[in-house]
Formats: C-alpha cells, structure tokens, sequence
C-alpha cells in the first residue's frame, strides 16, 4: 500500500476517524481496515473517511442492538 509515508497517512486519518467517533461504541469492538488497492493516500481526508465508513459502523451498531 506504498510507503511508510503513504501508510502513515492512511492510519493517521483512520484512527482520527474513530477518536472521534469512539463514543458511538457501548461494547468493547475490534475493527481491522484495510485500504483499497486504488486508494489514493494524497485525496484520503477525514471527510473521506466519514463518507466511507459511517454506513459501515452504522450497520454493525444496529446489529449489534438486535443481537
């Protein structure tokens, strides 16, 4: 997935995604992300972030209510 900055880049935006989004969580969750192969680490932004994962998260957060 490139190197070390391009990598750095992904996981620095990633965890910042979900910094902010950690109270939307009540149980302990482990999440692996792995980027797209076509994934262009210059345009990734937190707001890209926001679009791609939140109907995501938004999904595993209601099955895990209906569990």
């Amino acid at each position: 997935m490139g190197n070390a900055v391009v990598r750095n880049r992904i996981k620095r935006v990633v965890r910042e995604y979900f910094r902010l989004r950690q109270c939307d969580f009540e149980l302990p969750l482990d999440i692996v992300v792995v980027p797209k192969r076509n994934l262009e680490a210059k345009q990734l932004t937190l707001a890209v972030a926001i679009e791609e994962f939140t109907p995501v998260l938004t999904r595993i957060r209601e099955k895990m209510a209906n569990s």
